[in-house]
This record gives C-alpha cells, structure tokens and sequence, in this order.
C-alpha cells in the first residue's frame, strides 16, 4: 500500500469530512447500545494503560495461579523402608531424596529409582539434612542430624544389599550442626564444610601409604568469639564463559550474626568483601535465621538475614596478577515476614520461601522487586519448610505430608491458552498488552526476551492468531452486541498499536484478515472502531 492511500484512508483526499470521521460523527453521536449482559463475551472499557492486566495480580478479577502443580505419586512408596523423606536436591534430569533412616535415593524425573546411597556402617540410622553434588556429577556429598559427612562415588565403589557405600567419611563436625556443604572447584573429595560451633573447615581427600582414602583439613575460620556461623556457601565451578576469574578463586559466601563476606580460596585465603549485616531488630531473643544460595553461572550470589535478602553481582579482574573480585551491583529488599529458604529460580529470577509457607519471587534484572507469589501453605509441606523445599531452572519441588509434587512455571503461552481454554479471549489479549507495555519485569519469568524489539517478534504473530480467534469466537455468537464487538475490536487495535512501528503496518493488519470476518451487518462497527481509534489518534500517522 502506498503512503497516498494511507493517507487516504485515515483523512480523506478532499476539504470535504472524510468517510470514516463521518462515521465517527454517527459513532459519538447517534447510535444507540444494546444491553451490555445480553451477550456471554466479557465487556472490556478502552484501556490507556494495561499496567492493571497483570495475570498473576491477586486483586485481579482474571488472576491466575502461576505455578502448574503436579504429584510424584510413585515416590513416597519406594521411601517408606527408609522412614520418609528429609531434605531434596533437584539436578537436570534426576532428583536426590535424604530420608530419615540414613540412605539417599536417586531417582530420574519418571520416578524410576536409579541409585541407593547408603553408610558403611548398617546400624547407622541418623536423618540426612543436606546434600551436594559435585560439578560433572559423579559424586555425591551428604551431612546427617549427627555431623558426619560422607562423600559417594556414583561410577564406582564398593556395594551392599543392593546400596552403593561411600568412599569417604568426615567425621570432624560430629555432634554439629552442619549448615553448609560443597565441593570446591572441579575435585571429588575437597570440601568446604562449616558448623554451628563456629568453624568452617577445608577437607581434602588423599591416599594413604596403604592406598585408602583419607582427608586432611585445614581452618577456614572459627569466629566462635566473634558471632557464630549461620551459613556458608561456595561458588559453583560450572560458570558461563567470560567468568574464568571468578571460578578460579573459589568464592566461598559467609554470614554470621556480624557480618557477611566474600573468601577466596586459590591460590590462597583472601577476604575479597566483607559488610557488617544489619542487628536483629525483632525485638525479641528469636535466633538468626539465615540463608546463602549462588546462581548457576557463579556471577550472582545472595544472601538473606531474616526479613532482608541482598543480592550481589560480581565480576572478576586482575590488578599486577593478583585475582580481585568487584561488586558491579548490589541490591536489597525487605520482606513483612522471615525469611527462610533462598533459592535461584533462573538467571535473573530468586525465590524466598517466608515463614508463612509464601513463595515471593523477585526479579533480579535490574532493582530487586516482587513479581510474583505463590502460596504454598495449602500443600501442607513437611516441616521445617526450608528444607523440604528447592528450586531448579523454573520448577519448584514440595515435600509434603503425602506426595512429592513437582511445581513448573507458567510460561506467556501457558498463560494465554489458558484464558482461551477458557473462552476468556479479552484477559488473553490484555495480558499480551501488559507484557509489551509494563511488564518488563515479569518477561522473564514467563519465558520472554527482556529486550523490548526481540519481545515483540516473539508476540506479534501468536497476538494475530489470537486476534484473529477472538474476532471468530464472538462474531459466531447469536448474541454477539454491537458494544462487545466494539470494545473486543477496539483492545485488538490498541494491542496492536504497541506492535507497529508504521502505520503502514497497522493498516496492513487491519484491512487483511480482520476485514473479512465482518459481514454486511457488522460492518458499521468495523469502521466505527476505526474512525474512533484515528480521531484519538490511537492509530499513528
């Protein structure tokens, strides 16, 4: 179409009103309305704004869960020899379950148990409260209610009764509690492993002159006198490329009730960051609760201390060959409630479990802020929560009174054919205009591009099919009304408008497919929307 018949169309080629501004003149001035409940098709007033349409707003009349939520059940009858599940510890296509009775069962996504994890000593019967896997995989790490740590190797090793035994036993933490735990760097049996007592150790194994293997260790720190360990946490050594500096120092995350900090551990012991953390101001004598968890690419690491979680982003350097770790950014946010659990949900995307079983989840892109909530109080999750509870690339994991269940976020496609299923076609086109105009930080939850150009490429063909569904869905109903048609019609075009970069492309749009779906009878409502959409100059030109 050529920019003379475009400008035809929207005002006309003589001094004379132009067709559609006399439409327009009909539109506003004479035309009468049919009763709004006489048809099924929700009414939808002209939106300015879709800031409101946010699908997962609670206060929203169209507010959808966004978590799809479903149950293991052939999980918890292989734990009931082992007396029940402690603690979980999800990975790419397996998952690892602690039990009460000492042994981890490994199983794959199809609930098929592939491996039984089990003590050296039979009689051994402490519950499992933590587990680690090392960075390929093929070795497993755990810490018991009793302090000892044992260390598995998944490709071999001796076995019994059908359990593959360890191959290391760290028994130094005995009579502990153990409150972190994790491999360092790419190695099988060196450990970071720190306790209640004040004390974080490095243990790494080696043969003997009898050629068993055995550990030596050495202190990280003991800040018994000054304020005890709450929890540490190292780096992952699986990072993206771009970030060999800081996997080669592995960062090990520290938080007492004085401070938190940053130590690197190669080539030697440096603190790299160190804050003071904020007092308990709860007013009461209630312990610390806190909490350490690094994303995947080792880039991002956050720390919460009761009712705040920070949220660092690192980079890493070299000043006169010595390592040094920046703080590129660094953000905080206050939740109403205690928090207990912090898990990376995906890159830019943390989750805090509260007190009150209330899953927060922030965005982390740009400032720390809440983007969605999911209540899981209703799943009656085995207590405590915080360790019953883990998060794995968008997918949530439940330890319950019953089940395992596995919880899977909602992408921007599961959101929209879930209003469609439902018949709901305005909430549908209301959210892809919110996800276009505000709600930049919730794209990436729901599986779309942040960049704004890359989002709309995403959308713009899904929101004609859908355009396109809705217009046939209404227009074949005997009660179809002249005002459901307008205001269906006209969100179709303000959703569009976010799209077109030209006017051009607008009235490409809506002279193809949409044309054709109204018949003679309909028509006048066709031209009005338009005529409408160009005097308020929704339409550009």
């Amino acid at each position: 179409m050529s920019d003379g018949s475009i400008h035809s169309v929207a005002t006309g080629l003589s001094d004379e009103p132009s067709f559609l501004e006399q439409r327009a003149q009909t539109r506003l001035t004479t035309r009468s309305r049919p009763d709004s409940n006489t048809s099924q098709f929700p009414s939808s007033p002209v939106h300015q704004t879709f800031s409101a349409c946010n699908p997962f707003d609670e206060s929203s009349d169209n507010y959808i869960t966004p978590v799809n939520w479903a149950s293991l059940q052939q999980v918890y009858p292989m734990l009931s020899v082992y007396g029940g599940a402690t603690c979980i510890y999800p990975a790419q296509s397996y998952f690892a379950l602690g039990t009460s009775r000492a042994c981890i069962l490994i199983l794959n996504h199809k609930q098929i148990l592939q491996t039984i994890l089990g003590p050296q000593d039979e009689n051994f019967r402490s519950p499992v409260e933590r587990i680690s896997v090392s960075s390929d995989g093929t070795h497993v790490a755990a810490s018991y209610q009793s302090g000892d740590v044992f260390i598995w190797n998944l490709n071999g090793g001796e076995s019994h009764e059908r359990q593959l035994l360890p191959i290391l036993n760290i028994t130094a933490h005995k009579g502990c509690n153990v409150n972190g735990l994790g491999f360092v760097g790419k190695r099988h049996t060196a450990m970071v492993i720190s306790d209640d007592s004040g004390a974080v150790l490095y243990h790494t194994g080696f043969r003997n002159h009898l050629w068993q293997l055995t550990y030596r260790t050495k202190v990280i720190l003991n800040v018994a006198n000054e304020g005890q360990i709450l929890q540490t946490a190292i780096s992952p050594a699986t990072g993206v490329s771009g970030n060999n500096i800081l996997r080669e120092l592995h960062l090990l995350a520290t938080v007492s009730q004085d401070s938190f900090a940053l130590i690197s551990m190669n080539p030697h012991l440096v603190t790299q960051y160190l804050e003071k953390t904020p007092k308990n101001d709860s007013g009461n004598s209630s312990p610390f609760r806190a909490n350490i968890s690094w994303d995947h690419s080792g880039t991002k690491v956050a720390y919460s201390l009761n009712k705040s979680i920070s949220v660092f982003v690192l980079t890493g350097e070299k000043v006169n060959e010595e390592k040094l770790v920046n703080i590129s950014k660094r953000e905080t946010w206050n939740c109403q409630e205690e928090i207990i659990n912090v898990q990376w949900v995906s890159e830019d995307l943390i989750g805090i479990l509260t007190n009150s079983n209330e899953l927060i989840v922030l965005t982390a892109s740009e400032k720390l802020e809440p983007i969605a909530k999911v209540d899981l109080l209703s799943h009656d999750i085995l207590t405590p929560s915080e360790r019953h509870f883990a998060c794995f690339k968008r997918q949530i994991f439940l330890l319950t009174s019953y089940t395992l269940k596995l919880g899977k976020f909602l992408s921007w496609s599961d959101v929209i054919l879930h209003y469609v299923q439902n018949g709901n076609y305005i909430p549908a086109l209301e959210t892809v205009g919110f996800l276009l105009s505000s709600g930049s930080s919730l794209a990436q939850f729901v599986n779309l591009e942040v960049n704004l150009r890359k989002r709309k490429k995403q959308l713009e063909q899904p929101f004609r099919n859908l355009s396109l569904a809705s217009l046939k869905y209404l227009l074949s109903k005997k009660e179809c009304g002249y005002e459901k048609l307008f205001n269906l019609f006209s969100l179709i075009l303000e959703v569009d408008n976010l799209f077109s970069d030209s006017l051009e492309e607008q009235v490409n749009f809506i002279l193809d497919e949409p044309l054709e779906l109204f018949n003679e009878e309909q028509l006048h409502v066709f031209y009005d929307v338009l005529s409408n959409k160009i005097l308020e100059g929704a339409i550009k030109s």
